[in-house]
């Protein structure tokens, strides 16, 4: 049950990138819009997962999971029924920050639910199999879906796996935190909120801007074409 919440991270990560020219078609993005609905999940996740992790150190990793769990399928549910380009961007973030929330509290529920030495490990190999899986069936899956039924598709399959994995998370999952949190330092979270997605943007950006390109709004010519 945990390594579903895993997988639909992972799938979630490359699902919508044979999607594109579908979507592309119907709500005509233009290459900026594209780079976003393509991209904003990766930032969205790289920017809140240290954070996130902190916060269900301490608040408790069940809830964050059940939390995470509930932001992916309410995205999933809000980019299925978007008309236009912001709409998809912004739940692509939103899913990005539910993964967030996801990633740090599977792999921390796994100790608790196999105290087992050995029963650990071989969970935490079940975990990182599962991890590549989902990033590796997500042009599958999705290329298939987006055939048959369309761009929507990729989002509309997180919803039944998310509504399974929150019945039985409520059921068999126990809840866990640590037993003696630390004062939360907001100003190192936020720091390196804003600098992994700095770093992250960057990545994303370059390629469309330049390297060398200070990110600065360029100045139109006065001369007349």
């Amino acid at each position: 049950m945990l390594c579903t919440g895993l997988f639909l991270i992972g799938l979630d990560v490359t699902v919508m990138n044979v999607a594109l020219p579908s979507l592309q078609w119907d709500l005509g993005p233009g290459p900026q819009g594209l780079l976003w609905i393509a991209d904003g999940y990766t930032l969205a996740l790289a920017c809140c997962v240290l954070a996130a992790g902190v916060w269900s150190d301490t608040h408790g990793r069940r809830r964050a999971f059940i939390l995470g769990l509930a932001l992916c399928g309410t995205a999933s549910v809000g980019g299925g029924l978007a008309t236009g380009t912001g709409q998809v961007v912004a739940a692509r973030l939103a899913m990005g920050c539910g993964a967030a929330l996801l990633m740090p509290s599977t792999l921390s529920l796994i100790t608790v639910v196999f105290p087992d030495l050995a029963a650990r490990r071989k969970a935490v190999a079940v975990w990182t199999c599962v991890a590549g899986l989902g990033a590796l069936g997500g042009p599958v899956i999705g290329g298939l879906l987006v055939e048959r039924y369309g761009w929507r598709a990729g989002f509309w399959i997180n919803v039944p796996v998310v509504v399974g994995a929150l019945a039985a998370t409520g059921r068999w999952v126990p809840e866990s935190r640590h037993p003696r949190p630390g004062p939360l330092d907001r100003a190192g979270m936020g720091a390196v909120t804003c600098g992994v997605g700095a770093l992250v943007w960057s990545i994303i950006q370059g390629p469309v801007r330049g390297w060398t390109d200070p990110g600065l709004p360029r100045r139109r010519s006065s001369r007349a074409a």
